[in-house]
C-alpha cells in the first residue's frame, strides 16, 4: 500500500512539473506602467489663420512599460470633454514620446471632425501605447483642454451622384454631392429629383474611371451597395428633394423625401403646426416670408421630429437636431435654409 502511495505521489509532482513547464513557454505580458503625459499638462489654445504654418505645442509624455522588450506605437487622441473618447481623433502617430501639432493641422482635423469654428470647444487629450492587438492597449490619464478653431474651408471626402435625372444625364461631374465631414466613409447630402422616377449611382470621383457603386442584392430599393462595375442603378420612385446617405464600410444606402418647414413659437403656427417652406431648383434653396415674433424657431422635416436642424451656436449653421433658433424681435422675414455643401447653413433676414 505505501508502494501504491509513494508512486501516486510521484506521479502527480511528474504532472505538475509538466504542466509549470507548459506554461513558462507562453509569453507572460505584465501590463507595469501606462504611459504619462508630461507636456502640455493643459492649457487654452486659439487657432488663428495668420498662425496656421506655426507650430501649437509639442506633447510629450513617458514611456510604457509592458514588461519586456517591445516596440510600442503611441496614438495622442481627442475628444470632446465628457464623451469618454467614444469618437476619438487621432492627432499623431508616433514611435517616439512626443509628437509635435501644427496649428493648421489640428484646425482641419477639427473642423473635419464637425466642430464649429470661432467657438470655444472643450476636449481631452490622452496617449494610447499598443504593441499587439493581442495585449491590451495601455492609456494615459486625460489631460484638459480649450480650443478655439478658426473658418477655413475643408477639402471633405465626397461622392457624386450621377443620373437620368439630371441635366446633362449621367454626368458626375455636373451632379450633385454627397460628403463625409468626419471623414469616417459616411457620406450624407441631399438631391432634388423633377422626375417621376429616376436612376442614380455613386461614384467616387466626377467620371466613370474610379470606384462606381450601384445595388448589390435584392432589388433597387435594397439598402445594400456594390462597387461592382456590373451592379445595377438605384432607383427613385417619386419626383422629390431626398436625402441620401451611404456609408461605403457597412456597403449600404438609404433616402429619404423630405419637404421642410419653420415651426417654434416665434412662428405663426407655434410649436404645433409648420410654416412650409417651398424648393427653389434654380437657386438650390428652401425658403418662406412670413411674419415672425420675439421667440425661437427651428427647421423640420416631414412635418415631424425625426429630422431636424437648429443652431448648437448660432452661427448661420445648421445643425442636426441642434438647439432652438432665437428670433429677437417681431417683424416681417424671409427665411433661408441650404443644405448644399458639406455644412448645412441658414439666414433670417429681416425685411
Amino acid at each position: 500500500m505505501k508502494k501504491l502511495n509513494l508512486i501516486a505521489i510521484i506521479t502527480a509532482a511528474m504532472v505538475l512539473v509538466s504542466s509549470c513547464e507548459d506554461e513558462v513557454r507562453d509569453p507572460i505580458v505584465t501590463l507595469n506602467a501606462a504611459p504619462e503625459i508630461l507636456a502640455p499638462t493643459g492649457g487654452s489654445f486659439v487657432l488663428t489663420e495668420e498662425t496656421e504654418d506655426d507650430l501649437l505645442t509639442t506633447v510629450e509624455w513617458s514611456d510604457a512599460d509592458f514588461g519586456y522588450m517591445a516596440a510600442i506605437t503611441y496614438t495622442l487622441e481627442l475628444d470632446e470633454a465628457g464623451n469618454d473618447f467614444s469618437e476619438p481623433i487621432a492627432l499623431a502617430t508616433s514611435q517616439e514620446s512626443l509628437a509635435p501639432l501644427y496649428v493648421g493641422e489640428i484646425n482641419n482635423l477639427l473642423l473635419s471632425a464637425g466642430y464649429p469654428f470661432a467657438v470655444e470647444g472643450n476636449f481631452e487629450m490622452r496617449v494610447a501605447a499598443a504593441v499587439h492587438k493581442d495585449v491590451d492597449t495601455l492609456f494615459s490619464q486625460p489631460v484638459a483642454m480649450s480650443i478655439t478653431p478658426f473658418e477655413k474651408i475643408i477639402i471633405y471626402p465626397k461622392l457624386w451622384v450621377p443620373g437620368d435625372y439630371m441635366d446633362p444625364q449621367w454626368s458626375p461631374g455636373d451632379s450633385p454631392n454627397l460628403y463625409s465631414i468626419k471623414s469616417n466613409n459616411k457620406y450624407e447630402g441631399y438631391i432634388w429629383n423633377p422626375n417621376a422616377t429616376a436612376n442614380f449611382k455613386f461614384t467616387s470621383a466626377p467620371d466613370w474611371n474610379s470606384t462606381n457603386y450601384g445595388y448589390g442584392s435584392g432589388d433597387e430599393v435594397s439598402g445594400v451597395l456594390s462597387d461592382d462595375s456590373g451592379a445595377g442603378n438605384l432607383y427613385l420612385t417619386s419626383a422629390g428633394y431626398y436625402k441620401m446617405n451611404a456609408d461605403l464600410t457597412a456597403m449600404t444606402y438609404s433616402f429619404l423625401k423630405t419637404e421642410w418647414g419653420v415651426i417654434g413659437d416665434a412662428t405663426p403656427g407655434e410649436w404645433t403646426t409648420d410654416t412650409n417652406m417651398t424648393y427653389d431648383p434654380a437657386t438650390k434653396v428652401w425658403s418662406v416670408t412670413l411674419d415672425l415674433v420675439a421667440g425661437m424657431i427651428k427647421f423640420r422635416a416631414n412635418d415631424g421630429w425625426d429630422l431636424n436642424y437648429g443652431s448648437n451656436n448660432a452661427n448661420g449653421i445648421a445643425d442636426p437636431g441642434g438647439s432652438d433658433i432665437s428670433v429677437a424681435s417681431a417683424g416681417n422675414y424671409t427665411v433661408v435654409l441650404d443644405l448644399n455643401g458639406p455644412l448645412y447653413r441658414y439666414s433670417i433676414t429681416r425685411n
